[in-house]
């Protein structure tokens, strides 16, 4: 949708692609193409900077852990739909609907696996050989997103992974307001999750 601001097409040409190319419920469309439309296209100044800043996690972009840990799961399931709901219940691969091509979640899988390794999440092993082993069977990617408080700048610290004690692939988010950074701040607290699971297993 963000891809159409330059664009801005008109409100029945919105209404025909919101309801061809996402999954929004067919009563919410008409709603959501006004608001695209009339609070958002018309008003933007939208730049190509803009979404390479969006794409990044930059800018004017507002996430719930919610959607974050569930585009997680979407991962963990090698790309396949996995829906939210409050009290867990099986669901067959049959139900379930590809969002991500397996080579493109395959892809992520190895850049998250990458993140772990060598990258911001293995800060969390230093000094401590048996989680340097741990984490490379974790997948996961920091954040640390720019925010004001009170007037003041702050920093709100996210991570967001996935893993598997015995047979079974948990998806984790954690976001801390007002903390350091993804991986000094948010990551222990994935850690001490997975750890929680793993010892109960």
């Amino acid at each position: 949708i963000v891809s159409w601001t330059e664009e801005n097409p008109s409100r029945g040409e919105i209404i025909e692609r919101i309801s061809e190319q996402t999954s929004v419920l067919e009563d919410k469309v008409e709603s959501l193409t006004d608001l695209c439309k009339y609070s958002y296209f018309n008003q933007a100044q939208w730049t190509l900077g803009d979404e390479f800043n969006i794409s990044i996690g930059q800018g004017d972009i507002l996430v719930t852990p919610l959607q974050i840990v569930r585009l997680t799961a979407v991962l963990a399931a090698g790309g396949l739909d996995v829906k939210a709901t409050l009290y867990p219940r099986a669901q067959s691969e049959g139900e379930k609907e590809r969002l991500i091509s397996s080579p493109t979640a395959a892809l992520l899988d190895e850049m998250m696996r990458e993140v772990m390794a060598s990258g911001s999440g293995a800060a969390v092993e230093e000094g401590d050989a048996s989680a340097r082993k741990w984490l490379l069977s974790a997948r996961g990617k920091t954040g640390t997103a720019e925010a004001l408080w009170q007037g003041e700048a702050v920093s709100n610290c996210w991570f967001t992974g996935y893993f598997t004690v015995g047979n079974r692939r948990y998806a984790v988010t954690v976001l801390v307001e007002r903390g350091v950074s993804g991986s000094a701040t948010a990551l222990p607290v994935f850690r001490s999750v997975a750890d929680f699971l793993a010892e109960r297993s």
